[in-house]
């Protein structure tokens, strides 16, 4: 027969656990955050001389030049 786990050791075994949660979500966030600025990269400093143009952002409206394929 094992003896009862302690109060103590489930409550240092909970913190445990709630401390890798927490660094995993930090870490998973400035994943995010470095995709997020290495795609905007691409899509907001694209060449001019590219055969494709980047994606507008629709949540900030379309720009003419996009709409009318940079002739403005």
């Amino acid at each position: 027969m094992t003896a009862p786990t302690s109060d103590i050791a489930r409550l240092d075994a909970d913190l445990q656990f709630l401390r890798l949660k927490r660094e995993a979500a930090q870490q998973e966030a400035r994943i995010r955050r470095g995709l997020l600025g290495e795609y905007g990269h691409l899509l907001h400093d694209a060449d001019p001389g590219a055969a494709t143009r980047p994606f507008p952002d629709l949540r900030k409206g379309v720009s003419a030049r996009l709409i009318d394929g940079g002739q403005s």
